[in-house]
């Protein structure tokens, strides 16, 4: 999650410059998150939504609504496909530069903080690192 849709758009640039193809960004603005969301609740019946509703209870779940949380407060989800967890690395210490936060590596049977978690980043700005 990237603040500023600029900033954003630099941090895209940077990982491009860092040797991420194309087809590995993705970029997904803040509204585009937010309408999407809205689309999908306005398709599902009474019945959807209340599996929904019982899905929703899991990790997976909670992530995505964090992730739409963000959205709604006007904040950019930038997705990177870094299928080892090297390359994860380098797209977090590529992305953090930009400003991004709860960068995360998601594996076939794992998901996990990658880079500074967001207490590590409210330290180094009260330290005057950042």
């Amino acid at each position: 999650m990237i603040d500023d849709p600029a900033e954003a758009l630099r941090a895209v640039e940077n990982l491009r410059a860092t040797g991420f193809s194309e087809e590995d960004i993705r970029l997904f603005l803040s509204q585009e998150v937010v309408d999407r969301d809205r689309a999908i609740m306005s398709y599902r019946s009474v019945l959807q939504n209340m599996i929904y509703t019982v899905a929703n209870i899991s990790d997976d779940a909670a992530m995505a609504r964090e992730y739409l949380d963000e959205a709604r407060q006007g904040h950019q989800l930038l997705v990177v496909h870094a299928p080892e967890v090297e390359r994860a690395t380098q797209a977090s210490a590529s992305v953090e530069r930009h400003h991004a936060h709860r960068v995360r590596y998601y594996g076939r049977w794992v998901v996990r903080d990658v880079g500074s978690t967001d207490d590590e980043r409210r330290h180094e700005l009260r330290a005057g690192a950042g």
